[in-house]
C-alpha cells in the first residue's frame, strides 16, 4: 500500500526523534542500573561474564563488556573530571576525547551484544572505554 501526504505531516506530541545511532541502543541494547560496586574493574569483569552469559551474548567480549561498565560507571560517580585526566595520559585522539566525554552519563549503561562503535572526536566509544579500563587502575 502506497501512502502519499500532500500536506505537513503531523507527528504525536509525545514523540522522540532519534538519530540512526540512538536507534541502535533501541533494538536490541539494554540498559544496566548504576553501581558503586563498578567502581571495581574485578566487580566489573565478574558482572560482565555472568551479564554475557545470563543474555547470551557472543558479539561482545567480557573485557569489552566489563569496559564500557568501568567507563560510564566512573565517569558517573567521579565526574568527567577524573575520566579526562586519566584520558589525557593516553594523549592523542583518545585524550582530545576527554573534553566531550561527559554527555555519556544517562539514566543507566546502555549496553549491547556489540562494541559502542558511535564515535566521540572522531575515535570509536568502544577505544575510549578500552583505553580508560587499561590505564585507570580502579577508583
Amino acid at each position: 500500500m502506497e501512502m502519499c501526504y500532500d500536506g505537513t505531516l503531523v507527528m504525536p506530541g509525545s514523540y522522540a526523534v532519534m538519530s540512526e545511532d540512538e536507534m541502535l541502543y533501541v533494538e536490541g541494547g539494554e540498559t544496566i542500573a548504576y553501581n558503586v560496586g563498578f567502581l571495581s574493574k574485578t566487580f566489573c569483569f565478574g558482572y560482565a561474564t555472568t551479564y554475557k552469559i545470563l543474555k547470551k551474548w557472543n558479539n561482545i567480549s567480557c573485557s569489552s563488556l566489563a569496559a564500557e561498565i568501568f567507563f560510564h560507571a566512573a565517569l558517573y560517580y567521579r565526574g568527567a573530571t577524573v575520566i579526562g585526566s586519566w584520558l589525557a595520559k593516553a594523549g592523542g585522539k583518545i585524550g582530545n576525547a576527554a573534553k566531550t566525554i561527559s554527555t555519556s552519563i544517562g539514566n543507566g549503561i546502555d549496553v549491547e551484544n556489540g562494541r559502542d562503535t558511535r564515535t566521540i572526536c572522531g575515535i570509536q566509544r568502544w577505544m575510549i572505554y578500552e583505553t580508560f579500563y587499561e590505564i585507570c587502575p580502579g577508583l
